[in-house]
């Protein structure tokens, strides 16, 4: 047979991985077969955790001034799921700004009454809605936190109880360049380890509080597999203990490697910016990302993602001292050599997305319906129906359509023109509301 996932992995070993994971490309060396075993009478049960995977998790909350840990091998995708059926104790929930779709797919599974505000202050959100359950994002794909008090807010002046999603944010904790981290700001906070820490991909941690450990951990038993991979359990706690060796020294190298890159990009075609994790590195020019990361990536040097006319790399231990070579060729970039061949695709297009912020701009509160049954249409024939589920780009996965939305001609222009980067959609059709 033929073997493509194979044959594409292979062909592109070495690569430049501005892009999770976070890792040295080997997985920190855990990549052997004598690694992956089952649950065994020495390796402990991920789903009714007695023995060393309970260890390792009591270990790593130390790390992190936790009151629980619990591991994932699923990705914080899972995690996400799980939390927000530990806290489905209670409703409505209220999401503030952005969320990755996960989030939203946990609340249609769970059928619960949920708002998403944005653009506004969030205890008024709050106390409008009447939420219960908060889920808070914070850094987004750019690196952007939400207001500092946001949480001392959210504890002072509501009852309701916060998920933070900090997938972006594990590395937080070990430099004192990054945003402070604190586990007490909510109930329950996730880190996908493998975005910012050395853990392989699907390595994910859950920081749960006494108050919900026992509604996590029942919760986790229904939803995560019961055969987890040993190799990424492993990276979990490699990756951890290597941060929390060597995290202040490699970062403090990394953030000066990125102000050294921001300094050469200066008096070019392109603006360089970070936001409040100043390892999270944002390319902006007067074209498409994607055109840019197409650049790179013919010089094999592989962004994390591109957003508008933006392009984003992960700065970490492994990949900092090579961003003197991501200015090298965009220094020597030549635009309009470089984009002949795209012009007449390029004159088409507008740049619709740019800033810090993911999904379609809106000022308020938008309450969203879930539908128990849907239908599946071409894009054409969506328009003038109701949105079945979210849709929109991945990354970074923030909806541009939310559930109960009714479909306009604008949004599927707009799908269309990014057809290759869309999240939502099933075999390419849309899904709407069954009439």
């Amino acid at each position: 047979m033929n073997t493509p996932i194979n044959d594409a992995v292979k062909e592109h070993l070495s690569h430049i991985s501005y892009h999770t994971p976070s890792n040295d490309g080997s997985g920190m060396g855990l990549l052997t077969d004598n690694y992956d075993v089952t649950e065994l009478s020495y390796t402990d049960n991920i789903i009714y955790r007695r023995d060393i995977i309970a260890e390792s998790e009591a270990e790593v909350a130390k790390v992190f001034g936790s009151d629980n840990v619990l591991f994932s091998t699923s990705g914080s995708t899972t995690l996400i799921n799980i939390a927000m059926h530990a806290l489905s104790d209670d409703e409505p929930f209220l999401v503030y700004e952005n969320a990755h779709g996960s989030v939203f797919n946990s609340m249609r599974m769970m059928g619960v009454k949920a708002y998403v505000s944005r653009g506004m202050d969030i205890i008024e959100a709050i106390k409008e809605t009447g939420a219960k359950r908060v889920v808070v994002t914070s850094p987004n794909y750019f690196g952007k936190m939400v207001p500092a008090d946001t949480f001392d807010r959210i504890k002072k002046e509501t009852d309701a109880r916060v998920m933070w999603d900090c997938a972006h944010g594990s590395h937080f904790r070990f430099s004192n360049l990054f945003p402070k981290w604190d586990p007490s700001c909510a109930d329950i906070v996730i880190h996908s380890l493998h975005k910012t820490a050395p853990t392989m991909t699907s390595g994910a941690i859950m920081h749960v509080s006494n108050r919900y450990i026992e509604r996590a951990k029942t919760w986790f038993s229904m939803i995560h597999t019961t055969s987890p991979s040993y190799p990424i359990l492993m990276s979990i706690e490699t990756g951890v203990k290597y941060l929390l060796e060597k995290g202040e020294k490699v970062y403090e190298k990394a953030v000066a490697d990125v102000e050294a890159f921001k300094d050469t990009m200066k008096n070019t075609a392109f603006h360089v910016y970070t936001n409040d994790d100043p390892t999270r590195v944002s390319i902006e020019s007067a074209f498409e990302g994607s055109l840019v990361s197409s650049y790179l990536e013919h010089n094999g040097i592989y962004p994390e993602m591109t957003y508008g006319n933006r392009v984003v790399l992960i700065v970490n231990a492994f990949n900092s001292d090579k961003l003197g070579l991501v200015a090298k060729y965009l220094s020597e970039l030549e635009l309009d050599k470089l984009f002949e061949d795209y012009q007449i695709e390029y004159k088409k297009k507008k740049i619709k997305h740019s800033g810090l912020k993911a999904g379609k701009d809106f000022v308020g509160i938008k309450e969203l319906t879930f539908y128990r049954n849907f239908d599946k249409v071409e894009l054409d024939d969506a328009i003038g129906r109701i949105a079945y589920k979210e849709v929109g780009l991945y990354p970074p996965g923030v909806p541009d359509i939310y559930s109960g939305d009714l479909i306009s001609a604008e949004d599927i222009l707009y799908l269309k023109e990014h057809i290759d980067s869309i999240f939502g959609l099933l075999d390419g059709k849309m899904l709407v509301a069954a009439e």
